[in-house]
């Protein structure tokens, strides 16, 4: 009878034992391997380096940055001399076992005995596979409460005064009250509106509306028609322009016909074609200055500019005299030909991008 209690008893503890060891966390990681990926790269290194000058494995990705720091068994993986202390001598020989410049070291199993709790630090048994009597209890530190799980609110927040909730602890059983913080909820600023908290009752705004594009015609942020913009480009630019295309015309006309006329004796000049050419000169000049400011007219205002100064050319010219006749009016003739041709051509494939919405063509002019 007595030895039938003892074989009950042994096989209670074998099995008690049996169930224990079943029971704990066991894996097995190569020293060095620090991220647990079953290889040696220089990953690891860096991940050694870091550990060795006190920076964090990395950041979380919920928005804040909170740094996540390294386990005890990262370290402890990390510490290739033994010296329980990780410096760039060991993150020297994880590299040098990632290049294959090293024999990589044996595999260490790690039996998780008991697991921390919030309050209660864990323990790990490491034990070398190739070394069993190489064997050390590593101390897990508690991780401590964590109240991000929002059970009830006893006061609700708003955007100017915070409330109360209770929060319990996602690990455990504890509830802790705390202050319910309600941020603004921006929503996207536009043309006409700033930024606004779309939060129940709030009516907070941040910033100024953005404002239409100043392209002329639809706004592009909005699609929106622009009518005073479009008025203001139509009055002060396109208006003006055409003027001026005119007033080079006639200029054109005037000139050709005194120069038919005088082929022969060239007894009369040219130059009582000059206010012709001024009062173009004008024309473009007003648009030109009436383009300052817009960002969308800076190419515009480029071309005007140089269209002004080649009329200055023929404004200044000087008095027109027989010895100079033919070479005065080739001269403007070239300059007034390449206005109102290739220059008035390049202003109409500017000005053909700023239409009102009846435009759908254009106007046919030669600048809009």
């Amino acid at each position: 009878m007595k030895r039938t209690n003892k074989r009950i008893i042994w096989l209670t503890v074998a099995i008690a034992a049996m169930m224990l060891l079943f029971s704990v966390s066991v894996f097995a990681i190569s020293k060095g391997d620090i991220d647990t990926d079953k290889t040696v790269t220089p990953a690891d290194a860096r991940f050694a380096l870091r550990i060795a000058v006190g920076l964090p494995k990395g950041t979380s990705t919920d928005g804040k940055n909170t740094p996540i720091e390294f386990t005890e068994v990262e370290k402890d993986i990390a510490d290739m001399d033994g010296d329980f202390e990780i410096t760039p001598a060991d993150a020297r020989v994880i590299l040098r076992i990632a290049v294959g410049l090293e024999t990589p070291t044996p595999y260490y199993e790690y039996r998780l005995l008991n697991p921390p709790t919030c309050l209660d630090q864990g323990m790990n048994l490491r034990t070398n596979t190739e070394a069993p009597f190489d064997t050390y209890y590593q101390y897990l530190p508690a991780l401590g409460h964590d109240f991000s799980e929002l059970k009830y609110v006893t006061k609700a927040a708003t955007c100017y005064a915070p409330g109360f909730g209770t929060y319990k602890c996602v690990r455990c059983t504890l509830t802790e009250d705390k202050e319910v913080i309600v941020p603004h909820e921006w929503s996207e600023a536009t043309c006409i509106s700033p930024k606004r908290c779309l939060n129940a009752g709030c009516t907070a705004v941040d910033g100024s509306p953005l404002g239409h594009t100043t392209r002329l015609g639809y706004c592009s942020r909005c699609g929106q028609y622009q009518e005073v913009l479009y008025d203001y480009y139509n009055k002060g630019i396109r208006t003006p322009l055409n003027d001026a295309v005119k007033a080079m015309q006639d200029a054109k006309t005037k000139m050709t016909l005194i120069h038919s006329d005088d082929i022969t004796n060239k007894t009369v000049t040219l130059d009582n074609v000059i206010p012709f050419y001024k009062t173009a000169y004008n024309y473009y000049y007003a648009a030109y200055k009436a383009c300052d400011g817009y960002p969308e007219f800076k190419e515009l205002e480029k071309q005007i500019y140089g269209i002004c100064q080649e009329l200055l050319k023929i404004v200044y010219s000087g008095k027109t005299t027989a010895e100079n006749y033919n070479n005065q009016f080739y001269n403007w003739l070239e300059i007034t030909n390449d206005v109102i041709g290739s220059r008035n051509v390049e202003l109409k494939k500017i000005t053909d991008t700023f239409k009102s919405p009846t435009e759908n063509g254009g106007s046919g002019s030669a600048v809009g």
